[in-house]
């Protein structure tokens, strides 16, 4: 299932807009996936043993995931203007895989290894701002972006836990210019 929203303001003054988004995803997803291998081992050109390998892997996963974003364009002048935006998403996971190996007849010897329960999320807090300004024939942009991430793995079957908290900054330059009547120069 899905959520979508979105609103937009033009406000009387010129060139000043304002947004609104957001978003909510749902998803469950179940397969089935078997695994047949055979290793052989050799010295000397004789075959010394082998290792075959029959498994099943059932594995269920249930995803949300939710994003929301405001923005805001402010005029300067009638060729210049400053831009602002913050957007905070969330993404997270509940899987579990169960890996039976065959024994026999059955695939009934659970692989611990292969087969765990986990809890995994990314949170994002992410923030832009920027400035644009354009003449007769050329335009530049100056924009910083700011972001903050944790991800986070939770072993709810094993116990373990792994969490990352990650800051990103983004300086650019955009510098673009019309040359002639067709050609254009664009440095980033």
């Amino acid at each position: 299932s899905r959520i979508d929203w979105y609103l937009r303001n033009k406000s009387r003054k010129k060139g000043r807009i304002g947004s609104i988004t957001f978003l909510y995803e749902n998803s469950k997803i179940e397969n089935e996936t078997r695994i047949q291998n055979q290793i052989n081992y050799y010295t000397g050109g004789s075959l010394i043993s082998n290792d075959y390998t029959d498994q099943v892997r059932n594995s269920n996963f249930n995803n949300r995931a939710v994003q929301a974003s405001l923005g805001w364009i402010e005029p300067i002048n009638s060729k210049s203007n400053l831009s602002f935006s913050y957007t905070f998403s969330r993404s997270q996971s509940d899987q579990f895989i169960r890996t039976l190996e065959k024994k026999g007849a059955n695939y009934d010897s659970v692989n611990s290894i292969l087969s765990g329960q986990y809890d995994i999320s990314a949170t994002s807090n992410r923030i832009a701002g920027g400035f644009n300004t354009a003449w007769k024939k050329s335009s530049i942009r100056f924009s910083l972006i700011g972001q903050f991430l944790n991800l986070s793995q939770v072993g709810i079957s094993s116990g373990s836990n792994l969490d990352r908290n990650y800051l990103n900054l983004f300086p650019s330059i955009n510098f673009g210019s019309q040359i002639g009547k067709s050609g254009n120069l664009v440095i980033n």
